[in-house]
């Protein structure tokens, strides 16, 4: 095979190049080849699908994955090639002066094709050609290290390549000129997951932490010193002491934050703080009892609730163009004036003040879509109590949990906008024109399905609270009874409410939550009812407002807020919900 006619279509060897860019240059060479039906048509085919595909060197079943993909569709991989191409590739490979696509020729004929040890040996002098330096390690050479490191590990322990290159990794970890911190902990990294075991591994260890005590940054000095844990034996006293200094350099870098700037260090010392706290944990017992850190970590938890709280304070509120809703309010006021006790009771209880959630989550959704920053930063959410109710990193594939996300949040908009709008002017009226005692609601709770035997009086008393608009105590004692009337219905439905411990055979009732997810509950209620008590009453990102209660957390605010007016509204409008199926007389009213 004569070489000299794909020089100019490979290019030139360049330190730098991976061979996935030479596929973008292909086509008008494989467009002009198919035009002349020549034979170097099959072999540019060829070279398109092998040096398309990225490398992948820390899978070894799959070390290829694809350019692209979308749906079904995924962009052409070295697996499609037939045995023909395999055989061209595989002549070819020693004939390419392109380091990085004859490391890639050489590894595709390899791995797909004829397992010759020749072409491994290939693969591997290519890869690990790729220059040992800063400059392009973290585009290029690591991944043509690794996946070196890979192919000459298949050989054996005793395989001399494995060994020069875990040695040269090795000079390069202890190189003491190497003013690149980062390449150092990436060479390391490497060797010790994928090098070969070298003599006197905690002479690295010892390096590693030299040059981290020497190091003025926290960050990178904290970064140095956890590799160089990683290099002494587990559970010695080096590498325990290594990894309190460890939590030590957060809470110094930490501190140098609050120094540049207290206010804007108070919020970025938080992370730290708990990643402080959470290394020192990790810690043994006894370790931690003979060295007294133990009341470093109590003294650490003081400084975290501090910054917590500051976080809190120093949130912006972002407003715009207020929403006039008096109109609504007294349209509705409007239409309940002059009404009798029942019918005034229907419209109230009737109010279309149900959320529609499908609607709501394509409204999340399009947020998430036409934004950017949730791919690219990280997120912290705050409870009002400096509490941490739900971590994200950046970079993490979670659309839908984004989407989980903004859809708690709109359904808590949701019961703002309905209370205020709708409940509260329509509770104004009712509670004004008619008297509404505990005895008269105890009659309905008796007559009511929903209100278990033995319970009216709860229901009684939550729903007298809220027209006397004391929606606190509410919903402290509706809430439960409605995790109770759901209970009840499921079961009298068919469901299985009860969970046994495989181990012990206890039982326990499901929770709220596995309760709403039910076919015999989402039959009943409807997927939409289920997900607006569900978002409302047990998500984090939502108010979490039966958590709460239950565990105490929420404050007078919270409690009595509009989330518990909305909840209060949506039981009384279960306990009268034969009210509002009863047709109406021919002249518009009742007998009671």
């Amino acid at each position: 095979m004569d070489p000299d006619w794909w020089v100019d279509v490979i290019g030139q060897d360049d330190e730098g190049a991976a061979a996935e860019l030479v596929s973008l240059d292909l086509k008008p060479y494989l467009d002009a080849a198919e035009a002349a039906d020549t034979d170097q048509f099959e072999f540019l085919r060829a070279l398109s699908i092998a040096t398309s595909a990225m490398l992948n060197p820390e899978s070894w079943a799959e070390p290829f994955r694809p350019m692209a993909a979308t749906g079904e569709w995924r962009s052409p991989l070295p697996s499609d090639l037939d045995d023909d191409q395999l055989a061209l590739l595989a002549a070819a490979a020693p004939l390419v002066e392109h380091r990085a696509v004859r490391a890639r020729l050489a590894d595709v004929a390899w791995t797909y094709g004829r397992r010759d040890d020749a072409l491994m040996q290939l693969a591997i002098d290519s890869y690990r050609s790729a220059a040992l330096a800063p400059e392009h390690w973290f585009s290029v050479g690591r991944e043509a290290w690794q996946r070196g490191l890979a192919l000459a590990g298949r050989r054996g322990k005793r395989d001399a390549a494995s060994r020069q290159m875990s040695e040269a990794l090795r000079d390069a970890v202890l190189d003491a000129g190497q003013t690149d911190i980062s390449f150092t902990l990436s060479c390391s990294e490497l060797l010790r997951q994928h090098g070969r075991a070298l003599d006197r591994p905690e002479e690295i260890g010892a390096h590693l932490r030299s040059r981290a005590d020497a190091t003025e940054a926290p960050a990178l000095a904290r970064a140095l010193m956890r590799e160089a844990t990683e290099w002494m034996p587990r559970g010695s006293d080096d590498a325990l002491i290594g990894r309190w200094q460890v939590g030590r350099l957060y809470v110094a870098e930490a501190d140098a934050w609050i120094a540049v700037d207290r206010g804007n260090g108070l919020l970025t010392s938080g992370h730290l703080l708990e990643n402080a706290i959470a290394t020192l944990l990790a810690l043994p017992r006894r370790f931690r009892s003979s060295h007294a850190i133990d009341d470093e970590i109590k003294a650490l938890r003081s400084r975290l609730e501090v910054s917590r709280y500051h976080v809190i304070d120093s949130m912006r509120e972002f407003t715009s163009e207020p929403v006039d809703l008096a109109p609504a309010a007294a349209a509705v006021q409007a239409s309940l004036v002059g009404l009798d006790l029942r019918a005034a009771l229907r419209a109230l209880a009737g109010l279309p003040a149900l959320p529609n959630v499908s609607r709501l989550r394509q409204s999340a959704a399009t947020v998430v879509d036409r934004s950017v920053a949730w791919r690219i930063a990280s997120r912290v959410t705050y409870s009002s109590d400096g509490r941490i109710l739900r971590r994200r990193g950046s970079g993490a594939d979670d659309r839908e949990e984004e989407i989980e996300r903004g859809l708690a949040q709109l359904l808590v908009q949701h019961a703002q906008v309905m209370t205020s709008a709708f409940i509260l002017p329509a509770l104004q009226v009712v509670s004004t024109e008619h008297l509404i005692t505990r005895q008269r609601i105890m009659s309905w709770c008796v007559e009511s399905p929903v209100a278990p035997i033995g319970h009216e009086g709860l229901w009684a008393a939550g729903l007298h609270f809220g027209f006397e608009w004391d929606f606190g105590p509410a919903a402290a004692v509706l809430v439960p009874q409605l995790e109770q009337f759901v209970r009840l219905l499921a079961k009298s439905r068919g469901a299985h409410t009860i969970v046994v411990d495989e181990l012990t055979g206890s039982e326990t009732e499901k929770s709220f939550g596995a309760l709403l997810d039910t076919p015999e509950i989402l039959a009943e209620f409807g997927e939409e009812v289920c997900n607006t008590l569900r978002y409302l009453l047990l998500d984090r990102g939502g108010s979490n407002l039966r958590n709460h209660l239950a565990h105490g957390i929420a404050s007078d605010n919270e409690a009595g807020g509009p989330v518990a007016c909305f909840l209060w509204w949506f039981c009384l409008r279960l306990v009268l919900h034969p009210l509002l199926r009863e047709p109406e007389s021919s002249d518009g009213t009742r007998a009671e």
